[in-house]
């Protein structure tokens, strides 16, 4: 597999749960950061609901690194592209977007 396309700050993708990517839990998750190694960091929703998980050092399905470090890799789980959602476009660059702790604002 040719390397996968950089996931820009705020792409939304699938997350698997763990490194058995057949049988494996697939949530929602939305890029936060993108690394040159390959590592994205994601917001991971639950599906019923629930805190919303970050997901550190998270790479896609198929990147060799799974093979090479499993016990790492069912810690950290795989990222893929959501099926029939366009993929971004290849001209993105890697972006390091910090993440705020800060509790979200209320209105009203």
């Amino acid at each position: 597999m040719s390397k996968p396309l950089p996931l820009p700050f705020g792409w939304p993708c699938i997350y698997y749960v763990g490194s058995e990517y057949i049988d494996t839990q697939r949530l929602p998750a939305v890029c936060v950061t993108d690394t040159q190694t390959g590592a994205v960091t994601l917001q991971v929703t639950p599906l019923h609901g629930g805190t919303v998980m970050v997901k550190k050092n998270v790479r896609h399905i198929e990147d060799s690194w799974h093979t090479e470090h499993p016990d790492i890799s069912r810690q950290c789980g795989a990222w893929d592209y959501v099926e029939g959602f366009p993929k971004p476009p290849s001209n993105t660059a890697p972006q390091a977007q910090k993440i705020d702790n800060k509790k979200p604002q209320t209105v009203g």
